[in-house]
Parts: structure tokens; C-alpha cells; sequence
């Protein structure tokens, strides 16, 4: 069942007035999604070129790589809306984090030397790369969880982005967290770790979403929690107490209640397993409202995470924050199995264009595997003991993608095209 050739061909109606442009820039995401090569402009070039026959001028195809002429956001709400079911237990699951692309050269757009706290010994701490901030929608496909990139944003640190009018990193999670909920009426549950899981995202979205926007995250060890106020009928000057006694900190916390741990049963990075876990709603003076503290332990470990959505279950909070990885193994879907990381473009606009389209084949891939049907799932999943990967998913659409609607033969062969060693084995692959 050929579910990824009506995904490509919709992108063409964004250019209803110029029909080559929507022919070239569908043929391009599928350039990036085919397994040859890197995501280098220049492969993607060839693999246009001489894989998919389309005729097109090196000096047309990297202004339109360059352009201003794609409208990002009608894209992503397009593509949002191509998504079966995009609910997850009635809200929306986003997940944000940010990444760095080391870089080379001097005059790149969104470069800066920044702390690396993820380098190891033999990597520089201080790289010279890109760094950008990205949302994506979590979203089970059939029996795993995946990560739907949908905006990604390029930032500098509080300096720099005052001298050079950028935004910093939480300002532009807040308007990716706004142009997202204006898609749709349902509840938002924002999945973040523990730098992004703090009042300074969680206040301007409540005050601008109110009781739509929600936050998932986890604890540092040594935040205070606080019992909830006396309810008294006495009278007493001044307002009312909004937090009770002092508690203590999470890591002492965590050892006093480990004696009071019960099991429950959640999915754990693709696996059913059992949890010792404790749960409990506090008051927190960081985030100055409630939240829903689930305590896990693992032998002599332990994790506190938090939620300001109280309607949540232990099990669904532990389900979800250990689903959020998949953003981290989608960064390496997007810089290496697409090839974002390998782009030789230094303008502003070629820098945003490339990045957006592989996000966008990333995104088309896991939509159409949504769109399979359930004897097609099943017949795909049946042979595999473990949960596939974005790999195997993009080699099983791409074995049945109709090939006939974007190949173009043409009478004007480009140059040195029968001698070509590397032609031969890209034909080959794929």
C-alpha cells in the first residue's frame, strides 16, 4: 500500500501558480528522503539530477534552495493537519528540546561558540556550531512511540541575541508553543527536561493558553516541596497561606518514601515493565501552583518527575517522560540518517529552508506510516521482534512508492552522465 506518494504530491498544491516550483520542491523532499548520500546541497543536486531525471539548472536549484519564497507556516499547519489522529489520551504531546551543529566556517547564519555539556573528553566543549531549539509531536505509530518534528527555531545565548536582535531559547519555545496551540481547542502537555521544566516557560503560557497548557518534567534533587495549607475557620490578618509546613528536598524526600512504594505497570522506551513508584500531589514554590510528583526507583536509583497536570496517572507520567528520548534519537534520524548536519549552506534563508525540509521528510515518513493500513502495519511489524526504526520504515515506503509520478525522462542527459561510477551505485541502492 502506497501511502508516501499522496503525502509528496500535496505539497504541490503550495504553488498552485507555478507548477514546476511545486514539482521541484516535492522532488527535492523526496530527494532527501531516499538513502543515498548525505544532505549535502550538492548531493541532493545529483540525486535529482540523475536518479529522479529531473532537468533542472545547478544556478536555479540553489537560489531556490536560498529563496524567500516558502511559507513555512501554512507548510506546517498542512502537514499538522495531514496527521491521523494527532491526540494522545485526549491532549496533545509536544516535546522540545535543543541541539548544537558543529560548524567549520566563520560567516555561517546561527553560529556561535556555546558550552557543549553532552561532549566527551576527546570533544571540544566550547563548539563552534549551530544551535536551534525544536518542537515535536509525540505520537504512538502502531506500537512505538515516535517524534514528529514540526518547528525548529535558531537561537544565540542572552548576549549575543541582545547585540544582534535574536531571541533567546525560552522566548522562542514560547511562540513555537503558540503558533502549535492556534492548529487546534485541545490541551497541550509540553514534555521537557529539567533546563526547560521551570517557571519561566511555564507562567507567560499559562497566562496566554491558561488551562490548555500543561507541563511535564523532571526534578532536580534538590528542589523543596511543601504540604498544602491548614484550612482553618480562624481569622487572621493578611492573605490567606498558599504553601503549608516544609517538606524538605527531593533527594531526601525520595529516601524517606521509599518504604511506601507500590507497582504499577507502563511502557518504559518501547517495553511493558514494572515500576516501584511512589505518587503524590505537593506544593511547589518554583512553579507556585500544585503538581503531581511520581518518585521511581530502579535498584539504587531514583527519579522524581512532575507534572502540572493533575489529571495525570503515575503510569501515564512515567509512560511520558520516558517517551521523550524519542527526540533524542530524532536528532540523530535528522542529522544522519538525513543528513541535516552535512549542509554546506551559509545564508540565512538557506540555512532555515534546509533544515525545515528535513525536518519535513522525517515527519512525511512517520505520517504515512500513521496512514498504513492495519493488515499492512501488521504484516510489517509480524517479521520483528523488537519496535522498527525510522530506517526500516522509510526503506518499507520506499518499496512501494510509485516512482512513475516523479521520475521525468528527458531527451537532455546532464554531462558525463554514462561515466559516472558514483551514478551507477546510487541507481543500484536504490
Amino acid at each position: 500500500m502506497d501511502t508516501l506518494t499522496p503525502l509528496l504530491t500535496s505539497l504541490q498544491a503550495f504553488y498552485s501558480r507555478g507548477q514546476k516550483k511545486g514539482r521541484l520542491f516535492t522532488c527535492i523532499i523526496l530527494a532527501f528522503i531516499l538513502p543515498v548520500l548525505n544532505g549535502k546541497g550538492s548531493n541532493v543536486y545529483r540525486k535529482l539530477l540523475h536518479l529522479l531525471h529531473v532537468v533542472v539548472s545547478e544556478t536555479r536549484f540553489y537560489r531556490f534552495m536560498a529563496g524567500r519564497c516558502f511559507r513555512w507556516q501554512q507548510l506546517h499547519k498542512a502537514i499538522y493537519n495531514q496527521i491521523p489522529e494527532p491526540l494522545e489520551d485526549g491532549r496533545i504531546l509536544a516535546v522540545i528540546d535543543d541541539t548544537i551543529n558543529p560548524k567549520s566556517g566563520r560567516k555561517i547564519f546561527g553560529c556561535e561558540h556555546r558550552f557543549d555539556h553532552a561532549a566527551k573528553k576527546n570533544q571540544c566543549r566550547y563548539p563552534w556550531g549551530q544551535n536551534y531549539v525544536q518542537l515535536a509531536l509525540l505520537k504512538r505509530v502502531h506500537g512505538r512511540w515516535a517524534a514528529l518534528p514540526l518547528f525548529a527555531k535558531f537561537y544565540h545565548s542572552l548576549k549575543v541575541a541582545t547585540e544582534k536582535h535574536f531571541k533567546n531559547k525560552i522566548v522562542l519555545t514560547q511562540d513555537m508553543i503558540k503558533e502549535l496551540a492556534s492548529y487546534h481547542s485541545h490541551n497541550i502537555l509540553a514534555i521537557v527536561d529539567t533546563w526547560f521544566g521551570n517557571f519561566s516557560l511555564y507562567e507567560p503560557m499559562k497566562k496566554e493558553l491558561g488551562n490548555r497548557f500543561h507541563m511535564l518534567s523532571m526534578l532536580r534533587k534538590n528542589s523543596m516541596l511543601y504540604d498544602f495549607p491548614e484550612i482553618t475557620n480562624q481569622k487572621a490578618r493578611g492573605r490567606p497561606k498558599k504553601y503549608g509546613k516544609k517538606l524538605g528536598s527531593v533527594r531526601d524526600l525520595a529516601v524517606e518514601l521509599r518504604d511506601k512504594v507500590y507497582t504499577i505497570s507502563t511502557f518504559i522506551y518501547g517495553k511493558a515493565r514494572e515500576v516501584q513508584v511512589y505518587g503524590k500531589t505537593y506544593m511547589s514554590k518554583s512553579m507556585q501552583c500544585p503538581i503531581r510528583v511520581v518518585f521511581a526507583y530502579y535498584k539504587n536509583h531514583h527519579v522524581a518527575l512532575f507534572t502540572t497536570d493533575l489529571t495525570l496517572t503515575d503510569a501515564q507520567i512515567v509512560d511520558y517522560y520516558s517517551a521523550r528520548w524519542k527526540i533524542e534519537s530524532g536528532f540523530k534520524e535528522l542529522k544522519h540518517d538525513i543528513g541535516s548536519k552535512d549542509t554546506q549552506a551559509r545564508n540565512e534563508y538557506a540555512v532555515i529552508n534546509h533544515l525545515n525540509m528535513c525536518m519535513l521528510s522525517i515527519t512525511i515518513i512517520w505520517i504515512a506510516m500513521l496512514k498504513l493500513s492495519e493488515n499492512a502495519a501488521a504484516d510489517f511489524i509480524r517479521s520483528r521482534k523488537t519496535p522498527f526504526t525510522f530506517s526500516q520504515a522509510r526503506k518499507y515506503l520506499l518499496e512501494r512508492l510509485n516512482f512513475d509520478v516523479f521520475y521525468k525522462s528527458s531527451d537532455r542527459q546532464p554531462k558525463n552522465d554514462q561515466k559516472s561510477w558514483l551514478l551507477w551505485i546510487m541507481r543500484m541502492v536504490v
